[in-house]
């Protein structure tokens, strides 16, 4: 894959920015025949036999270029509120790829949107409601959740907030998970932490249904870089 992009920066004060992201890439996948083992290839006896026919495969690999791109913006409006919102499609070129005769199928189309907003409230408080939607196929999920930040100084914060998954289809909305989250961030720093709690029927499948995911990232800044003007968005 070969991504790229390109960041304007926008208004007088030179407060919003627009994003423009391009990725390429090129997908070889192979398999090796002779090694597998077909149900048709056990003889009346329960015994493997691997002189009997197996299914029949159009082809050893297959491979297919794809293409993605989005546009994202982000900015702040007197130092007090700040938003983003942007979108993205994934499968532009919808490649084909087949390893059964006459079973040629597409990777669908899929596009995200995402949006939220940064109030600021006495400078140290802020509140982050946002929103996700994704569809791919027949398949699209809804994601909404607010959360709360806390400034303990110009490098440090604390965000602790709540997600609600929705699985949005034709015949209604199904509750899907909950997702608690919190994060940290200090000198660069950023530690997320979350957890998808299954509310669906989903979690009749056993007990520990769910999702943990951990995040660390480093932003590197100039020596004298004051975080509070930093634009970067989402906050979590």
């Amino acid at each position: 894959n070969a991504c790229a992009s390109y960041i304007k920066t926008l208004g007088k004060s030179k407060n919003h920015r627009l994003s423009a992201g391009l990725n390429l890439g090129y997908t070889h996948e192979s398999i090796k025949q002779q090694n597998f083992q077909f149900a048709s290839q056990f003889d009346g006896m329960n015994e493997f036999n691997s002189s009997m026919t197996g299914e029949s495969l159009a082809r050893n690999g297959t491979g297919y270029v794809n293409l993605n791109t989005g546009l994202f913006w982000y900015g702040s409006f007197n130092g007090k509120v700040g938003a983003y919102a942007g979108t993205s499609f994934y499968n532009i070129t919808t490649p084909k790829f087949d390893v059964l005769p006459g079973q040629k199928r597409d990777y669908y189309f899929r596009w995200n949107m995402q949006a939220g907003v940064d109030i600021a409230i006495q400078q140290k408080y802020h509140v982050l409601p946002s929103i996700f939607f994704t569809k791919q196929g027949v398949a699209n999920q809804l994601n909404t959740g607010i959360g709360f930040g806390y400034d303990l100084n110009p490098k440090t914060e604390l965000t602790l907030g709540l997600y609600n998954r929705i699985s949005v289809v034709k015949s209604g909305a199904t509750g899907d998970a909950v997702i608690p989250y919190a994060g940290f961030t200090f000198s660069g720093f950023k530690l997320g932490l979350s957890y998808d709690a299954t509310v669906s029927a989903l979690k009749n499948a056993g007990t520990g249904v769910g999702a943990l995911e951990i995040h660390l990232s480093y932003t590197v800044a100039r020596k004298y870089y004051d975080f509070r003007n930093a634009l970067i968005c989402p906050r979590f």
